[in-house]
């Protein structure tokens, strides 16, 4: 079980990257999209990107909506014009 937790923690950080890596925090700024048309737009899997959004919020990177997600207050450090090097 300890070894289960431990691999878990990985998947914050992958996490964080991959969503900066596609641009999440700044496809997602304002009102935000549905996962399946994000899916399609951007040429990935639409589970694994449901999966992706659904443990950035639980971080609190993203938000859901009515229409899908968006990025949170919190995720709005991560978009590219933050200003801060994070998106680097």
């Amino acid at each position: 079980m300890k070894a289960i937790r431990d691999l878990a923690g990985l998947a914050t950080p992958m996490a964080l990257r991959v969503a900066v890596t596609l641009g999440l925090p700044d496809r997602l700024h304002g009102d935000g999209s549905p996962a399946d048309d994000l899916a399609a737009e951007l040429d990935v899997d639409p589970v694994a990107l449901g999966l992706l959004l659904a443990h950035l919020a639980t971080l609190g990177v993203v938000e859901r909506t009515s229409t899908g997600y968006r990025t949170s207050a919190y995720g709005e450090h991560l978009r590219a014009g933050a200003g801060n090097g994070l998106a680097s």
